[in-house]
């Protein structure tokens, strides 16, 4: 007679229990698997891209690019969303072009080979337009205060830091772009040059020397340390005098040591920037009494003629890639400013004064014409144009003009990017220069306000007309 076997209840429910965590060991590893799917989230903001919601998208697709950083495809997915939306303020607009940028820094740092290019030729494409951009419009050429670009030094900041890092860890870029990367990381530093002790400047120079030495060709970083050098002058003989100033030209590390390093150092290469920091030095010298050959002299005598040789040095800089072309050009109008706004400290010989006048007036020309060389219609060589434009009398400049405006403020409801961040600038400066452009019907017209009063108008053209006569 057969014997009944005894359920074994142990053994069957440790097997159950193993059977159990093994399904949500598998389970677990699936729905892992599942959320970091990259896949899944690109599908996902390619629906949402196609039912017009770009902003949701943007977001999917930054997760996918999360999951999969060297995926080329994800990184334009999302450049194209970005560029798709429509913001409804400036600030919106600032934002969303900011979110741009650090996209497109995003995908240089992370560069692969994609539609037959290798990943050197697509990070240099990219670092081609950040390059042009944001070192035009995020750190800014204007003389403002530092802090108030601090929150464009923030985000953006990082991101160029990291890239640096990465490209320092990269055989094969190209040095040019690295230094250039390097140098804008770097560009608060030298703009904050007076404001810092001897021990950050001593640092700030250290670091300054370093990105010139990945590629001692490229004028840029020259010119950031020999600004730094020559504002610190300045205000050093401003503020304290000569003796002290003299400390800062004079050395194996002073600005006049410097400058000709620099002139070794960049040989035949265009490099206008270096006359340009010269004709500055004479020129605050001159004006606070201390050039010449008497007892406090730091410099020669100076001639303003040493302007007409920068402004000769401009077609040479227009016709150099794009994205340094114009942030040494931007330069270059920025220090012509600083040239027309300084004031003689002591008594000097009018003629000097008019000739450095004359000559600042003659490179913002130059540094116009090679931007319109570069690019007629854009929005930043309009607002160029429109900055220099006291008056037009001619009907043709004026036609020709009022066309560009009009040609550049289109692209606003365009999309995002920096064409349509710099359309509401201007429109106002447009109007301030009284532009009476026509529009079609259905568009708003770009003056913003009522004309300016022909009395008003006639007091500031004499006001102007006794400032130029007390210097002639």
């Amino acid at each position: 007679m057969a014997t009944k076997k005894k359920l074994n209840v142990k053994f069957l429910a440790i097997v159950l229990g193993v059977l159990a965590v093994g399904l949500a060991v598998v389970g677990g590893i699936v729905l892992v698997q599942y959320r970091n799917d990259p896949v899944k989230h690109i599908a996902k903001g390619d629906e949402l891209f196609a039912e017009g919601l770009p902003d949701k998208a943007v977001q999917q697709y930054l997760r996918g690019i999360g999951k999969a950083p060297f995926e080329m495809a994800y990184y334009d997915k999302a450049i194209t969303a970005i560029e798709s939306i429509r913001p409804e303020t400036e600030f919106d607009a600032l934002e969303e072009y900011n979110r741009l940028l650090g996209v497109l820094l995003a995908k240089a740092e992370k560069a692969s080979p994609q539609d037959g290019k290798d990943a050197e030729t697509v990070r240099a494409e990219l670092l081609g337009r950040v390059l042009d951009e944001s070192r035009v419009f995020v750190f800014g050429r204007e003389l403002t205060p530092l802090p108030d670009r601090d929150r464009a030094y923030s985000s953006l900041g990082r991101r160029f830091q990291q890239l640096d890092a990465t490209m320092a860890r990269t055989a094969s870029v190209d040095p040019r772009l690295a230094a250039a990367v390097r140098g804008t990381t770097l560009e608060a530093a030298w703009r904050a040059a007076p404001l810092q002790t001897e021990s950050q400047w001593e640092g700030s120079v250290k670091r300054l020397r370093d990105a010139i030495e990945i590629d001692p060709t490229f004028v840029p970083n020259w010119y950031g340390l020999l600004r730094g050098q020559l504002d610190r002058f300045e205000r050093t003989l401003v503020e304290t005098g000569p003796r002290a100033a003299a400390r800062l030209l004079q050395g194996d590390d002073g600005l006049l040591a410097t400058l000709q390093q620099a002139r070794d150092a960049v040989g035949d290469a265009p490099a206008a920037e270096l006359d340009l920091i010269e004709a500055e030095l004479g020129q605050i010298a001159l004006y606070a009494g201390a050039a010449g050959d008497g007892p406090v002299a730091l410099v020669p005598a100076p001639e303003s003629s040493g302007l007409d040789e920068v402004n000769a040095g401009m077609a040479e800089i227009a016709a150099l890639p794009t994205w340094e072309a114009r942030w040494r050009l931007e330069e270059a109008f920025a220090s012509a400013l600083r040239v027309l706004r300084r004031t003689p400290a002591s008594r000097t010989d009018a003629a000097a004064i008019a000739g450095y006048r004359d000559g600042a007036i003659d490179m913002l020309m130059g540094v116009v014409d090679a931007f319109v060389a570069i690019a007629p219609d854009d929005s930043r060589t309009v607002l160029m144009r429109l900055g220099t434009a006291t008056e037009v009398d001619d009907a043709d400049s004026e036609k020709a003009l009022r066309e560009a405006i009009l040609t550049a403020m289109v692209r606003e409801a365009s999309t995002v990017g920096i064409e349509a961040l710099l359309a509401p600038g201007l429109r106002r400066k447009a109007a301030i220069k009284n532009f009476q452009l026509q529009t079609e019907p259905g568009v708003e017209s770009i003056r913003a306000g009522k004309p300016i009063d022909p009395e008003v108008r006639a007091l500031v053209a004499a006001a102007v007309d006794a400032v130029e006569e007390a210097f002639a």
